[in-house]
């Protein structure tokens, strides 16, 4: 891509992906437990910085350009500027409903906030477009899945690799309280004993017992989902108030917490702290509330 732009420098798509691959590495800055919050946030700053740079520049040479619309809309949204990043990705959307990209980008986003049924549509229209890229199949089951749809959702998933459905088939039967089948699938990817995913397992094993909080292996994101059922529900949102800590809320995993079964992490109070910290609830104010949540008195709020 630096090649491309050295040689071109006016060649607008270039400058796109270039500020998309930023966005990408800082995201996995936000999420990466292994870093200290000043390194993740300094590095998280350069890298958001010239991302953005890059997007200005690709809208500079060609305004029409859809996705640049839906990568600088994310980059506000890392921010905490919820609204303005909705109104750039509804943009990119508005000029190109055909980017699998731009649908998928939104739809990620419009899940976090809780506006599930949307988001759905969105990402069962970029998993049409571009059926043969394996993280829209699982999104587009996971969407079914907090949606109501559990057998659209299996029986989607279930046509991916074990790497790409392991995670979501596990989290389903979990919730169905079916721990066996959860550890059956989530044992596909355990690989060698001690690996995040042969934690989880271990953890599925002994639910729905509960867990003494100091013993509790700190997961990555991909598996906290099995705190909900050894008896810690905030610990679901701990790589999601990461995020916000570094200074960079990429959202990709957030829609989960609107499932039904999230009920219990919905209710506690890290998760009133993280919506309000994140910018949801300024968001929700000028676009309306998801249905799990309502004002209350002053500027308070609650979720069911």
């Amino acid at each position: 891509l630096f090649r491309s732009v050295a040689k071109n420098p006016s060649y607008a798509p270039a400058w796109r992906y270039i500020g998309a691959t930023y966005s990408f590495e800082a995201a996995i800055h936000a999420q990466n437990p292994n870093e200290t919050l000043e390194q993740s946030q300094a590095l998280i700053t350069e890298l958001r910085d010239k991302g953005e740079a890059a997007e200005q520049r690709a809208l500079q040479l060609d305004s029409s350009l859809a996705d640049a619309y839906e990568i600088l809309g994310a980059f506000k949204w890392s921010r905490g500027k919820l609204a303005e990043g909705d109104e750039l990705m509804a943009r990119s959307v508005a000029l190109d409903g055909e980017s699998a990209e731009g649908l998928s980008g939104y739809s990620i986003r419009l899940g976090a906030a809780g506006r599930s049924k949307e988001a759905g549509v969105l990402m069962e229209k970029a998993n049409a477009l571009e059926p043969l890229i394996p993280l829209n199949a699982i999104q587009t089951a996971a969407f079914r899945w907090v949606n109501g749809d559990e057998s659209g959702a299996i029986a989607l998933v279930k046509t991916g690799r074990p790497f790409n459905r392991a995670r979501l088939l596990a989290e389903i039967y979990a919730t169905e309280g079916n721990f066996s089948a959860a550890t059956e699938a989530l044992n596909e990817i355990a690989g060698t004993p001690g690996s995040p995913a042969a934690q989880a397992v271990q953890l599925l094993r002994r639910a729905p017992a509960r867990v003494a909080p100091q013993n509790l292996p700190v997961l990555p994101g991909p598996f906290q989902f099995v705190y909900a059922y050894v008896g810690a529900p905030e610990r679901l949102i701990d790589v999601y108030q990461r995020e916000v800590d570094a200074g960079f809320i990429w959202g990709g995993d957030w829609f989960r917490v609107w499932h039904p079964s999230r009920a219990a992490t919905r209710k506690t109070p890290q998760f009133k702290t993280l919506m309000q910290r994140a910018g949801f609830v300024d968001y929700w104010r000028a676009k309306g509330w998801p249905p799990q949540c309502h004002p209350t008195t002053g500027d308070d709020f609650e979720c069911n």
